[in-house]
């Protein structure tokens, strides 16, 4: 069977998403703007949403836009290809993310026309002007310390302020830093789209250039707040029959520097699209390589490591290590406790254990005082402050110690299981004085949140009101399962530790909670397991 290329063999025309495995993410799932040109519907950065982030006008000798009719999309896992008429002009355009986090567009123009054509791009982006600091003009570049914000679950919004740097890799002729004023919600656009005729630049470009003029004043308290229009503008010149291209990126880091560093790299890069295909066919190397004659089975396989990949984070403000969040958008945009293990189960795989282990880790470094987990952490609401994960009760259902375990076997690091060992000890401790006060090794769930099976009917049995998201209290088959799953990891990693005293009280552990499953939980005449009531001690049905 001949080996697949996946980045082909993947292809779609119904697909925007762009990823580079890194801390950014352009996934927006309801794009209002995906024709456009750059990025102007959301994109993350970490946790945190931006929005916009730039776009491309290309404009005629007459400084007016050329209006571009998409005709075709081809999406990779790489990049998202799209082509547009342009009357007797061509324009693709390749959308990818390219490492270290830079949204990059290359847009390439075709002259089908017979005489020459002088064409203007401007590269322009716009944010808040309370959005942004220290906003400066350098190296033909415009870069700025951008504070991104989002609600938090708490209620409580948090800021994060990230370096920005927009630029292209052609001559850049003029500028134009202006201010724009408008009514503004928190929840609407600061631009409602990509519209040329929407921004001060029409009036400031003058005979073919803008001033390079820099004006941007200091927000104020009225209901009435500024925005900021930035804009980069250059000049292509296109023979009969030939084309042009153009590359444009954003890069966003921890800082002004950083970010102006990183942009630096991408736009000396010489072929923008195939170091975005090297950098993902590197990451499908590292998974086994798996065919099959079941083509459905064949594609969700490496259809799934693509998932991983747009979910993959590096080491960065809360997170110690690399890890992988559940989703792509809103609250499932972090590292999440009840997803966390399974995840981890399928990262062992890799070739590198890097996320598999960091996982677990990002979690022990952030644990909560009394042990426990919480539901997540996440750098969008825990950039200040001593609490780092969101813990409204005790956090979600989770085998994160079995996980830890399982990815030892694939990836033998004594290292990682002395770094993991205590935290892991101090969690099942929580366990055992909250989950199961009375020591009968039957453990408890407090919520029908935490077990990811919201509205089961199985909570009412304790509770009528369980489905209003009342505390509530049922010895569960799933936590109980769980918790012996903890005590037999526990005991298997005090082993390969020498630690035999603390291994022999694990496993003695761990045959309680095994018998106490067994005999409570266990229905010899219906062949099932049942939940028991925490007060009567009687299966639940």
């Amino acid at each position: 069977m001949e080996r697949l290329d996946v980045l082909d063999y993947l292809k779609r025309k119904d697909k925007w998403f762009v990823a580079g495995g890194r801390a950014s993410l352009w996934a927006p799932p309801f794009p209002l703007f995906d024709d456009a040109l750059g990025f102007w519907d959301k994109g993350y950065y970490y946790n945190y949403k931006i929005e916009p982030i730039f776009t491309v006008t290309l404009l005629d000798e007459d400084l007016k836009p050329i209006r571009l009719n998409r005709v075709d999309r081809e999406w990779f896992p790489h990049l998202l290809r799209q082509t547009y008429d342009a009357g007797t002009l061509e324009v693709a355009e390749e959308k990818m993310l390219l490492q270290p986090d830079a949204f990059t567009s290359l847009i390439k123009v075709k002259n089908r026309g017979k005489g020459p054509r002088k064409l203007h791009f401007v590269v322009w982006g716009a944010c808040k002007t309370i959005e942004q600091r220290d906003m400066e003009v350098r190296d033909r570049r415009v870069v700025f310390s951008r504070r991104l914000r989002r609600e938090t679950p708490a209620g409580s919004p948090q800021n994060l302020e990230i370096g920005f740097c927009l630029g292209v890799n052609r001559r850049v002729d003029s500028y134009s830093v202006n201010c724009s004023e408008a009514v503004r919600t928190e929840r609407e656009p600061y631009v409602t789209a990509p519209r040329w005729e929407q921004t001060p630049f029409p009036e400031k470009i003058v005979r073919g250039r803008f001033r390079s003029e820099f004006k941007v004043v200091e927000a104020h308290d009225t209901g009435l707040d500024s925005a900021v229009f930035y804009a980069l503008h250059g000049v292509i010149d296109i023979r009969p029959g030939e084309s042009e291209s153009i590359v444009a990126s954003a890069a966003v880091a921890f800082d002004k520097e950083s970010a102006l560093r990183d942009l630096a790299h991408v736009l000396g890069l010489g072929d923008v699209a195939e170091e975005a295909r090297r950098a993902w066919e590197a990451f499908f190397g590292q998974a086994p390589y798996f065919a099959c004659s079941d083509p459905y089975l064949q594609k969700y396989y490496w259809y799934r490591w693509y998932g991983y990949r747009q979910c993959l984070v590096e080491a960065g403000y809360y997170y110690a290590e690399p890890c992988c969040f559940e989703g792509i958008d809103g609250w499932f945009r972090n590292l999440i406790t009840y997803s966390a293990p399974f995840l981890t189960m399928d990262l062992r795989w890799l070739r590198r254990p890097r996320y598999a282990f960091g996982n677990v880790v990002d979690f022990l470094e952030n644990q909560l005082g009394d042990g426990s987990l919480g539901f997540a952490v996440g750098a969008n609401y825990l950039v200040t402050g001593d609490v780092k994960i969101h813990g409204k009760s005790g956090g979600y259902l989770e085998f994160l110690a079995w996980a830890a375990w399982e990815a030892y076997k694939v990836h033998p690091d004594d290292g990682f299981l002395r770094r993991v060992y205590r935290g892991l000890k101090r969690l099942q401790a929580y366990r055992d004085t909250r989950r199961d006060p009375d020591g009968d090794h039957l453990y408890s769930l407090w919520d029908q949140g935490e077990t990811g099976q919201e509205y089961n009917p199985r909570y009412l049995s304790v509770d009528p009101s369980a489905d209003r998201w009342t505390k509530i209290e049922l010895e569960g088959v799933d936590a109980t399962c769980y918790a012996y799953l903890q005590q037999l990891a526990l005991s298997r990693i005090a082993s390969r530790l020498g630690l035999e005293e603390e291994a022999e009280r694990w496993a003695k552990e761990a045959d309680k909670t095994r018998r106490a499953a067994s005999e409570a939980l266990w229905s010899d005449e219906e062949g099932f397991f049942y939940d028991v009531h925490p007060t009567t001690h009687e299966r639940v049905k």
